[in-house]
């Protein structure tokens, strides 16, 4: 699910939230089971048509389990970075 906002002509604010978990069903005949969330919210402002910059705050959390074998991954923080469009 993403939302977008814009508060302003060149300030955009968005939120996206994914979900994943893998069926039950599905889970019992590959003998394994996993999850996947990804939340990210962040904020760009465009100086003009051609460039702008961005800041926002991501949090990503991956497991799975299959027979043997078992991983999760899990970071988040805040990022920075610009746009160039041509």
């Amino acid at each position: 699910m993403i939302a977008r906002g814009y508060p302003l002509p060149s300030l955009a604010i968005t939120g996206e939230v994914s979900l994943f978990r893998m069926p039950e069903s599905l889970a019992t005949q590959l003998e394994g089971r996993g999850t996947y969330t990804d939340f990210d919210f962040n904020a760009t402002y465009n100086f003009n048509r051609f460039a702008g910059v961005q800041a926002g705050y991501r949090k990503v959390n991956i497991f799975y389990d299959v027979e043997r074998d078992r991983g999760t991954l899990k970071f988040s923080g805040l990022y920075f970075g610009s746009v160039i469009r041509y």
